[in-house]
């Protein structure tokens, strides 16, 4: 697949920032959407960063995490408490240190400017991830 132009690439970030959840939930098949989000989005050319993410504690057990990530931990709790903490399951905040590899793209205005300070992370290239907090 040739890669995207740039002007391409800054408008699906902005959909995705806006959309991420429901995009995933369309392809539901994510080793597909890896390698499409990679070519669709702007790179990110910095060094590995500390990022956290709260994530359902199922996808936490089947190392099934979400592409968004953020590098504010009080941001990464909020999801964790919140929207990926279903009822009956529960959900967890995670923090790894993503190698520039796995970052596909830093946040973008839209991200920085509602303070979530989105990173969209490939997490094929992740190697350790860690639960700092179970929310039940």
């Amino acid at each position: 697949m040739p890669p995207a132009a740039d002007s391409i690439k800054r408008a699906f970030h902005s959909a995705w920032t806006n959309q991420g959840l429901w995009i995933r939930d369309c392809f539901s098949v994510d080793t597909v959407l890896a390698p499409a989000l990679a070519n669709l989005l702007p790179g990110y050319h910095g060094p590995s960063l500390r990022l956290y993410r709260g994530e359902r504690w199922s996808n936490h057990q089947n190392r099934t995490y979400g592409f968004s990530w953020t590098s504010e931990r009080d941001i990464g709790e909020m999801f964790a408490r919140g929207l990926n903490c279903p009822k009956g399951e529960g959900g967890v905040l995670l923090v790894t240190v993503a190698p520039s590899i796995a970052i596909l793209a830093s946040p973008n205005e839209h991200s920085l400017a509602i303070g979530e300070f989105e990173y969209i992370v490939d997490r094929r290239y992740l190697d350790q991830v860690d639960v700092l907090e179970r929310y039940i």
